[in-house]
C-alpha cells in the first residue's frame, strides 16, 4: 500500500458507488454491507505512535505476517472499503485523533488474505481489520448515503472524438483469469500495465475502471463517475505532472492531460455517495 489510501484490488470490476437517480435517499443506521467471510487476526498488537512523521502504511502481508502504521481514518477506509477502498470523505465523524494519531500494528494471521488461489480481493484481510478496529478500538459504524461533490468524466470534444492515446481496444489482449495476481507488462493480459506517480497506462479497460484509478489521484480526490458513454474496452496511455510538481516539469496537470491525451473531461458535479458514518470509536488500551 502507499502513503495514502488507493484502491487494494485493482482487479475488481467498478462497483458504482452512486444510485442511477439524482434524488437523495437516506437509509439511516443501514449497516455496512457484509464481507463473504469472517476472519480473524490470531495475535494483534497495536501501540499508539509518538512520532508524527512515521509514514502511514502496510509494511508486510506476507508469511502470516501483518504489519502496518496507520491513523483510524485510514483503517476504516480500507476495512470497510470492499470492493474498493473509500475516499476519505466517505469516513465521517469520529473525534479528531482518528485522523492524528498513529497507530503501529503487528499481527498474525493463518491462511491466505484473498479468497482466490493466487489473487482475487483480500476479503479475508478486510475482516480481520474490521474485527481488530470492534476489539481494540470498540469501533462502531453505519452506511447512509449522503448527496457529494464528484466528478463526472464525460467526452471533452462536441464531436466526441477522443484523443490520440485513448483507442479502443484490438482485442490483441486476453482478459486476466478470475482469481489471478495481477500481471507484468509484457504479458498479453488485459489490465492497468503501469500505475505510478505521473502517468497510468493500460490495455482493454474500461473507462468505469479508469475512473476509479484516477479518483485517488491528490490532484481529483473525488469520486469519479463514468458518464463517458462508452461501455467498450479501451487502451490508453496519459502523462501528467505529479501533484505539487506542476511548476516543475513540462508535463500538464491531470485535468489538461485528460484532455489532451485522451480526449475527456472532468466535470464537477453532486451526487449520491455511500458513506460510513463513525457512532462509537475509542482509543486502544496499551498492549
Amino acid at each position: 500500500m502507499q502513503s495514502r489510501p488507493a484502491p487494494i484490488w485493482l482487479g475488481v470490476t467498478l462497483a458504482s458507488l452512486m444510485t442511477a437517480t439524482a434524488a437523495f435517499h437516506l437509509r439511516a443506521q443501514e449497516q455496512p454491507a457484509a464481507l463473504p467471510v469472517s476472519a480473524t487476526f490470531e495475535v494483534a498488537s497495536v501501540k499508539r505512535l509518538t512520532d508524527a512523521s512515521s509514514q502511514i502504511g502496510a509494511r508486510s502481508m506476507t508469511g502470516g505476517r501483518f504489519s502496518a502504521v496507520f491513523t483510524v481514518r485510514t483503517l476504516v477506509q480500507l476495512a470497510y472499503g470492499f470492493p474498493d477502498t473509500l475516499h476519505t470523505v466517505q469516513v465521517v465523524g469520529g473525534p479528531s485523533w482518528i485522523d492524528r494519531d498513529r497507530f503501529e500494528i503487528n499481527a498474525t494471521f493463518a491462511g491466505p488474505i484473498a479468497m482466490a488461489p493466487g489473487g482475487g480481493p483480500p476479503v479475508r484481510l478486510l475482516a480481520m481489520e474490521r474485527a481488530l478496529l470492534a476489539d481494540r478500538f470498540k469501533l462502531k459504524v453505519h452506511q447512509e448515503t449522503r448527496q457529494l461533490s464528484v466528478f463526472d468524466l464525460v467526452v471533452s470534444r462536441e464531436d466526441r472524438r477522443l484523443g490520440p492515446r485513448l483507442v479502443r481496444s484490438p482485442g490483441t489482449c486476453l482478459p486476466l483469469p478470475t482469481g489471478a495476481a495481477p500481471v507484468a507488462d509484457l504479458t498479453p493480459y488485459c489490465g492497468v500495465k503501469r500505475s505510478v506517480p505521473g502517468a497510468i497506462s493500460a490495455k482493454g479497460i474500461t473507462l468505469a475502471r479508469f475512473a476509479l484509478l484516477i479518483s485517488f489521484l491528490p490532484d481529483v480526490d473525488r469520486i469519479v463517475r463514468d458518464r463517458t458513454g462508452l461501455g467498450e474496452p479501451f487502451d490508453l496511455d496519459i502523462e501528467f505532472a505529479r501533484a505539487g510538481l506542476a511548476e516543475t516539469t513540462d508535463l500538464p496537470q491531470i485535468a489538461t492531460a485528460l484532455k489532451e491525451q485522451l480526449g475527456l473531461d472532468l466535470r464537477s458535479a453532486t451526487g449520491p455517495v455511500s458513506v460510513i458514518v463513525i457512532d462509537q470509536v475509542d482509543l486502544p488500551a496499551a498492549d
